[in-house]
């Protein structure tokens, strides 16, 4: 009896040695689809319609309190890419659109046992092109740091020969780039090396103010608003109307106009710490922004970004012809014609906004109608038919008299 006593003892803790061996293994291999990764690569995305180099760096926190992790300090550490930092140049941004997306791979220290490893992943700082830590320049220029928090499970286990071999790792998103947690964590499908579809991805802009001038690449040298800047803001618009030649000062007709913004990649009305117009903070609805506007009066828009592209139309009044001039980026960029006929619609359509004066001057000219009755655009034609007139007058006049004559 104490012999078979003594087997059952041995036959259970055999199956307790290998069933550890094999949550080990089942949990590198149970947990998400097919077979997890030994090797995995952080993304980082960075976005500048008006470019400026950085360089970004991480910080890799070690350990978990869950007791299902190995402790902290027997947890060796993790390194991303170059010594935790991923840097952007310009001659990155090959395509020009603004956004660059790269890759670093993970390397973990030397495992000295089996079991689960933790490590929280976040971003810590950024870095200008000559190594000095970056700050906000308000109304200037904004750099959004992510506030994106990731864990990295690392799964070891021992073969056999003592070398402690990275069975699995999982990576899973807590935080997302602005800040909200995630309760039950999303697991991240694809960490590998390709950047287009790397989900382990930190994303930051960078927020240049339209109209503001300066060099976007070394505001830190020139912080202050340009005197433009203080007149025509990121956006300016003014209305002029005009009739019989000159300005119909005396006109109080009000223009219905609607501003569409579309802001470039990774910014919103929000980025400069909100959009005003004439001083007013206001709220876009679908990017859309409603006014009106009498002659002589104006609206100036400011923080707004660099690189946000927009569409102004005006609704169509009736005995008024409209056009507009155009100033993008400090530089005369034509003239907007409205159909030829009056009581149209004018549409300003996807005009990009720069860093230097954004300018747009709208002219409605009045059908003038003179006090005679006679509509001025027709009075040639009048003329030449009361001259048609006067001759036939004078012809038949002529005609009479030789005829009594005779």
């Amino acid at each position: 009896m104490k012999k078979m006593r003594k087997l059952l003892a041995l036959v259970l803790s055999l199956a307790m040695v290998f069933g550890m061996a094999t949550v080990v293994s089942a949990n590198a291999g149970g947990l998400g689809e097919g077979t997890l990764p030994t090797e995995v690569w952080m993304s980082k995305t960075y976005n500048a319609a008006e470019w400026k180099d950085f360089t970004f760096e991480f910080e890799a926190k070690k350990g978990n309190s869950d007791e299902k992790y190995v402790a902290a300090n027997k947890t060796p550490d993790l390194t991303i890419g170059d010594n935790n930092k991923i840097s952007f140049a310009d001659i990155d941004d090959t395509d020009g659109d603004g956004t660059v997306k790269k890759t670093a791979k993970l390397s973990f220290g030397a495992f000295t046992e089996a079991g689960v490893y933790y490590y929280e992943v976040t971003e810590t700082s950024a870095y200008n092109a000559g190594g000095t830590q970056w700050t906000d320049i308000e109304g200037t220029a904004v750099l959004d740091m992510s506030e994106a928090k990731y864990s990295v499970e690392v799964y070891v286990e021992d073969p056999g020969d003592g070398s402690f071999a990275i069975a699995g790792i999982v990576v899973t998103r807590l935080v997302d780039d602005e800040g909200n947690t995630l309760p039950t964590g999303e697991k991240v499908g694809d960490a590998g090396e390709t950047p287009d579809s790397n989900g382990f991805n930190f994303e930051n802009t960078y927020v240049y103010n339209a109209g503001i001038g300066g060099d976007p690449e070394n505001p830190e040298e020139d912080p202050d608003p340009k005197p433009d800047y203080n007149t025509y803001g990121s956006l300016y618009l003014d209305k002029t109307v005009m009739s019989n030649g000159t300005q119909a000062t005396g006109d109080t007709t009000k223009f219905s106009f609607t501003a569409t913004f579309n802001f470039p990649a990774g910014t919103d009305e929000d980025s400069l710490g909100g959009i005003t117009a004439n001083g007013t903070p206001i709220n876009l609805q679908e990017g859309k922004h409603s006014f009106k506007l009498s002659n002589g009066e104006s609206i100036v828009f400011k923080n707004v970004p660099a690189g946000t592209t927009v569409d102004i139309d005006e609704t169509a009044t009736a005995n008024y012809k409209p056009s507009a001039t155009i100033k993008l980026n400090g530089d005369q960029t034509g003239t907007v014609e409205g159909p030829e006929s009056y009581g149209a619609a004018l549409d300003v359509n996807e005009k990009e906004l720069g860093k230097d004066s954004n300018i747009v001057n709208v002219t409605n000219t009045h059908l003038y109608i003179p006090t005679t009755g006679v509509i001025i655009n027709v009075l040639p034609f009048a003329l030449m038919l009361l001259l048609g007139c006067g001759a036939l007058f004078l012809f038949v006049f002529t005609k009479t008299r030789r005829s009594s004559e005779r």
